[in-house]
């Protein structure tokens, strides 16, 4: 195990990733190990924040007073990727650390911390959410937004709008829509619209993504003529957030889609149309199959498996 542990530092990001699936296969009776690891300040200063990591994804509650201390490190690499991994874990004894990390001088610690209190609910967190949207740094910014569109509370309402008026970064200002449109109010809906029809593509791209990510199915009209627009990025786009938005009404675009002469474009057609899971895309996923770009044949496959396993 400490051989593993080590090769997480390894400068080859395939040893990196070997080492990474091997102590993932043993599973939770490697929790023990793994929190001896993460205390041990004595070790190659990149392995511990891939241990906080590791923990993370075995959700065992052994695994939350090591991280919480942990979040109070010297190494703010080690706080950022420890209090970002207290995100999943669904316990009030997290929410007082990661309030107090949105005090941190480091703003990635900060980041971390907003984007973690967007899976904890509770009074103090939104507070914390809410007086994040006015830090320095536009990564917090865009973290906090993110956060409070997750936690759709109300009281939010008011100092997005305040805060979308007079915000200065491009992404942080669409995920101040984005979670404004999330708690279903008009003025990140027009915001997000009117970006779709932005003279820059990556405005336009960004866009989508976000209301893929509101997911709701007003956008659909509009994502569908935007599987049209001349940037075959801001094509792929409409076609992933109309996937995550799954409404049936976007099928035969996609199936049109599905020719595109962009193979990527072509590609998220696929993934989509395997989300919204109508039997009228089965034919033509099946000629799909012998597509000459992998990515295209590899997304066909996927999509076909689902729907016929409806």
């Amino acid at each position: 195990m400490g051989e593993l542990i080590n090769a997480l530092s390894h400068k080859d990001p395939a040893v990196q990733l070997k080492a990474l699936r091997a102590i993932k296969e043993i599973g939770n009776l490697a929790v023990n190990k793994l929190i001896a690891a993460l205390k041990d300040k004595n070790s190659d200063p990149g392995v511990r924040p891939f241990v906080a990591d590791l923990l993370s994804d075995t959700k065992d509650q052994r695994a939350i007073d090591p991280l919480i201390e942990a979040g109070k490190d010297n190494d703010p690499r080690v706080r950022s990727r420890a209090i970002y991994a207290l995100r999943k874990f669904r316990d009030l004894r997290v929410l007082e650390p990661l309030c107090a990390a949105m005090s941190d001088e480091s703003p990635d610690v900060r980041r971390s911390a907003a984007y973690a209190l967007g899976n904890v609910e509770g009074e103090p967190g939104v507070e914390r959410l809410l007086t994040a949207l006015k830090d320095e740094n536009a990564d917090v910014r865009t973290a906090a937004a993110t956060s409070l569109g997750e936690l759709h509370d109300p009281r939010a309402i008011e100092t997005l709008l305040n805060s979308l008026m007079a915000e200065t970064d491009g992404y942080a200002r669409r995920r101040m829509a984005g979670a404004l449109a999330k708690m279903g109010h008009p003025a990140g809906d027009e915001f997000l619209l009117s970006q779709l029809t932005s003279p820059d593509p990556g405005e336009r791209y960004s866009a989508a993504s976000t209301i893929g990510d509101v997911g709701a199915p007003r956008f659909v009209g509009r994502l569908i003529e935007v599987l049209h627009d001349k940037n075959e990025d801001v094509r792929m786009e409409a076609a992933q957030a109309l996937g995550s938005i799954g409404d049936k009404r976007a099928a035969e675009p996609l199936l049109a889609a599905l020719k595109s002469e962009s193979y990527r474009v072509r590609a998220a057609a696929a993934k989509a149309l395997a989300k919204i899971g109508d039997p009228r895309a089965l034919e033509p996923l099946t000629a799909a199959l012998e597509d000459e770009y992998r990515p295209v044949r590899e997304a066909a496959t996927e999509a076909l498996k689902q729907i016929r396993g409806r």
